[in-house]
């Protein structure tokens, strides 16, 4: 989930987009396979911000909210 989540950040870096949400996907995925739902709140909010960097605000907007919501459900 970590390495998922730093190459996922490397590639946001170097402008490679559509890996780097492959990469955040991977991440939630393991994030919900351990039951993790702070590392879900990650991995969903990493994916909002790869949508608004491609100009998907909309998709980036839902992934936000939905991150957000995890987060209130934890605190």
């Amino acid at each position: 989930m970590k390495v998922a989540s730093a190459a996922g950040n490397l590639l946001i870096r170097t402008g490679r987009l559509e890996e780097a949400r492959v990469e955040f996907e991977r991440a939630l995925l393991i994030a919900r396979e351990i039951e993790n739902r702070r590392a879900e709140a990650n991995a969903i909010g990493n994916i909002g911000l790869v949508f608004s960097f491609l100009g998907r605000y909309e998709e980036a907007t839902d992934q936000f909210e939905r991150s957000l919501a995890i987060a209130r459900e934890i605190e």
